[in-house]
């Protein structure tokens, strides 16, 4: 997702457009030329636009800017285009030379009205989307659940972290839920091996919630004693009553958030979506906190 600054955008645009009301101004005197620091200045104002126009994926009026940037600025381009035009006229290419040649105003103009129609043609083709300043804090983060969290997760865990922020962020409230409920799945799968049940990677990553909720809580209630299953290690109360708030946790999600959302039963509010992110932030934090492997 490009993140386009408003500030930046706008700081870019008057600069530009600063540029070519003064050549339309200074146009009308044809051998008008511009000085080393009208040029230094059009080359700034054309590099902030072209920084823009990529952003804004506006192909054709980044072209027109990079093409004007190598005549203002590239001494091979004039080289070329000398000799171009003498072969064509059938005389001797002239040799390189030595400094970029002023260009007059009526040149800038004529080039700056073209990627001005480039622009407008562009911009209208463009939507742009407001992100307000309370929900900024949501918007294209790496470690919305803390530094532990993002360097304890999977690159795909991250992925779902930063593109639930990014709904929320956007007021795809429903959306953010969504997300947020892969999140809790992908823990949950985390932590399934730590109890011990006898699934393969595979079938962990297919099974239904309720399927390896009840294999989970089937596990806790075997390790009370080992002496109801053989080869289980005994858990201490502590390490019970942890996992069983963590199944509880679980449950809860299921219940509440998860079923509904995916069997288009629910639809949230910027209020739900950021109350389902607390509690879903908190939940992985626990687990990344007492060592269960995220990755």
């Amino acid at each position: 997702m490009n993140q386009l600054l408003t500030d930046n955008f706008l700081n870019s645009w008057i600069f530009f457009r600063t540029e070519f009301l003064k050549a339309a101004h200074n146009k009308v005197r044809p051998m008008s030329v511009l000085d080393r620091r009208d040029r230094q200045s059009l080359v700034r104002a054309l590099e902030a636009m072209d920084r823009q126009c990529d952003l804004l994926g506006f192909v054709n009026s980044r072209k027109c800017c990079q093409e004007f940037l190598k005549q203002l600025t590239d001494i091979a381009w004039h080289s070329d285009a000398s000799r171009s035009e003498a072969i064509a006229g059938g005389t001797a290419p002239p040799s390189m030379p030595n400094e970029i040649p002023l260009q007059t105003f009526q040149q800038v103009y004529a080039q700056m009205r073209l990627i001005f129609g480039f622009l407008r043609e562009e911009m209208a083709t463009v939507k742009m989307v407001v992100i307000k300043q309370e929900k900024v804090q949501f918007f294209e983060q790496d470690a919305l659940f803390g530094a532990a969290v993002k360097n304890a997760a999977s690159v795909e865990l991250n992925a779902e972290i930063r593109a639930a922020g990014n709904c929320l962020a956007a007021d795809l409230n429903t959306a953010a839920v969504f997300h947020l409920m892969r999140i809790v799945e992908l823990g949950m799968r985390a932590l399934a091996p730590q109890l011990k049940v006898k699934l393969s990677k595979h079938q962990i990553s297919q099974a239904t919630w309720s399927k390896l909720i009840a294999v989970m809580d089937d596990e806790i209630r075997q390790a009370q004693d080992p002496k109801n299953k053989p080869g289980h290690k005994a858990l201490k109360p502590g390490q019970r009553r942890f996992y069983r708030g963590l199944i509880l946790s679980i449950n809860s999600f299921k219940d509440l958030w998860r079923n509904d959302v995916m069997h288009t039963r629910g639809n949230y509010t910027g209020v739900d979506a950021e109350g389902v992110f607390g509690h879903v932030k908190a939940f992985i934090a626990i687990l990344a906190s007492n060592g269960v492997p995220l990755k």
